[in-house]
């Protein structure tokens, strides 16, 4: 969604992106089932709105376009990891403790930078419900899309897709690892200090002989597939692709990564997908629900790039606030490319020209406002179930294990305000 609006963009047009947020918010809460089977209706619908009122506008085809290519490749990424860890079944034997539990969090934080937030989610987000059957609570679904879904990711491009977004425009790879370790660990440590002692008060266990906790894992031939898909995460950057259009790449990679995540579905275990109660439900809301998300941010973000020299945005603190809210309410990955390309205007840089990014990076002011926007983007995607894709991937999941996860709500001023909030206040001060 790069490129610049050619006309002043109507507030009116953000209404249909307003009436869908709302809509998702309190939609499963007071008409759940109207909701459950009419929601593709009206996601659809809002979206055909904003998309037939671009058309008609300066350049709105060319952002159709645009928004399309990046639809296609958020939802290939997250398509293929979700098909591919289906078939890789993970047993997490023993008794469930808190610190155990946290382990098994911390553990996925981390794997997140290497197999993606949505890949690290999609491969332990069953058996950590498994492991804590009998005990089950909202808040374990919560910490979860907290800090595997969205916090963990924060050090690599392959751990976010706002990352990636840096890492095409030229963002070094080991970039966020070499600048940002130290405000990634205190988050994590903090949010992981804080499950720990939630997790305490959980006394469904009590009682019960602690046993040696035993992992199983079965599917190992997946993990050839979960390799092809992050090698064409990283073929992206390869210079023998800047000869082609970025869309004909995009598009391309995004269909071969459909192909594998297929491949791999033949040759899944039919009994591991039968364990792990594959289907495609929880992808399909995602993808019908994010169509709508898309199109109807459009004008939301055009609103945003015409207004930016006169927001006051010019400091690391401030990018970090700017985008973190907005990836709280809109996907984190357009927003995070949105900031970067004000970033690079503020520096009298222009994003698409070649080099603008590694040129900004050499600039201390302009190194901490990239810094920011992407801790930003990351960290407060949690925030809400759609900040980031694989938020509303787990939650989707969880409730069809029967975990009872919090509405959209619910999610939000019970558990994001209370337990996340404070923490990315405190990574303000960091910066």
């Amino acid at each position: 969604m790069a490129g610049e609006a050619v006309a002043s963009t109507p507030l009116w047009a953000v209404l249909p992106f307003a009436v869908l947020l709302g809509m998702i918010a309190t939609g499963p809460l007071f008409f759940h089932h109207w909701w459950e089977h009419h929601y593709p209706k009206v996601a659809i619908a809002l979206g055909a709105i904003v998309a037939a009122y671009l058309m008609f506008q300066p350049g709105g085809a060319h952002h159709i376009l645009e928004t399309g290519v990046e639809y296609s490749s958020f939802i290939a990424l997250i398509g293929s990891l979700f098909i591919i860890s289906g078939g890789i079944l993970i047993r997490i034997h023993g008794t469930p403790t808190p610190l155990r539990n946290t382990a098994i969090l911390a553990i996925g934080g981390a794997l997140a930078n290497v197999l993606g937030t949505t890949g690290a989610a999609m491969l332990l987000i069953r058996p950590f419900l498994r492991f804590n059957q009998g005990r089950m609570k909202p808040y374990l679904v919560v910490f979860f899309i907290f800090i595997v879904c969205n916090l963990g990711g924060a050090l690599t491009p392959i751990g976010d897709p706002p990352l990636f977004l840096g890492y095409l425009r030229g963002v070094p790879f080991f970039w966020m690892l070499e600048n940002y370790s130290l405000h990634w660990l205190i988050t994590m440590g903090l949010i992981l200090f804080s499950f720990y002692f939630v997790d305490r008060g959980n006394k469904a266990m009590a009682g019960e002989t602690v046993t040696r906790p035993e992992l199983d894992m079965q599917g190992f031939s997946q993990v050839l597939f979960l390799i092809a898909i992050l090698a064409l995460v990283l073929v992206q950057k390869a210079e023998f692709l800047h000869h082609f259009p970025h869309e004909v790449v995009a598009v391309t990679i995004a269909v071969i990564m459909a192909v594998v995540a297929l491949a791999s579905l033949k040759f899944a275990d039919k009994g591991i997908l039968k364990d792990n109660e594959f289907s495609f439900a929880p992808l399909k809301e995602v993808a019908i629900l994010f169509i709508g998300i898309f199109l109807t941010m459009i004008p939301a973000l055009q609103v945003l790039r015409e207004h930016a020299s006169t927001l006051g945005i010019d400091k690391p603190w401030k990018f970090y606030m700017a985008t973190g809210v907005l990836s709280s309410m809109l996907d984190n990955a357009p927003t995070y490319l949105c900031f970067l390309t004000v970033a690079t205007g503020l520096h009298g840089l222009s994003i698409d020209e070649a080099g603008a990014v590694n040129t900004l990076l050499t600039m201390p002011l302009g190194a901490g406002d990239v810094g920011a926007i992407s801790l930003g983007a990351v960290f407060w995607g949690a925030m809400t179930y759609i900040g980031n894709g694989p938020n509303f991937m787990v939650r989707n999941i969880a409730a069809a294990m029967g975990a009872d996860p919090p509405d959209f709500l619910s999610y939000i001023f019970k558990y994001a305000v209370v337990y996340l909030l404070p923490v990315l206040l405190v990574v303000l001060f960091l910066l």
